[in-house]
């Protein structure tokens, strides 16, 4: 099954593996006017470094922090794919690092609404409903979870 594979993409041995697909899907997002994620990325501008191309280049950069249970993210959602700009991170640093996210800053710090929720013990649903409730937004994150 894998020289089918290999055959078929150039001989690349890596075609078909996690790392092969997360490249894969960072040109589909760029490039592709038909997939889903377009608009955010390669409809708002956002494209990858030349050398990215192909996958050999890719993989030269991006290889040796690769893990299975990481996912590629942006640093700066504002700008393209490179070595530079990328990384890999968890499921949950990278929704925390979305360009839709609501900032907060209290105290000079900086967090999403989940991050300020999980640093207090309460759910990001408990300070939506806070927030729709009438409460400021430092007293709907800052105020720990009501119920004993």
């Amino acid at each position: 099954m894998l020289d089918k594979l290999t055959k078929r993409k150039n001989h690349n041995p890596l075609y078909g593996s996690r790392i092969y697909r997360c490249w894969s899907s960072m040109k589909d997002r760029c490039n592709n006017s038909n997939s889903n994620s377009f608009d955010r990325y390669g409809g708002r501008g956002i494209s990858y470094t030349r050398r990215w191309e192909k996958f050999a280049g890719f993989f030269a950069d991006m290889a040796m922090t690769y893990k299975d249970n990481l996912t590629l993210d942006r640093i700066d959602n504002n700008k393209g794919y490179s070595k530079k700009n990328c990384r890999w991170v968890t499921h949950k640093q990278n929704c925390n690092n979305k360009g839709n996210n609501t900032l907060i800053t209290i105290n000079g710090m900086t967090q999403t609404i989940t991050q300020w929720a999980e640093e207090i013990g309460i759910t990001p649903q408990t300070v939506h409903k806070r927030i729709k409730r009438g409460w400021s937004i430092e007293r709907a994150i800052t105020t720990k979870n009501l119920k004993k």
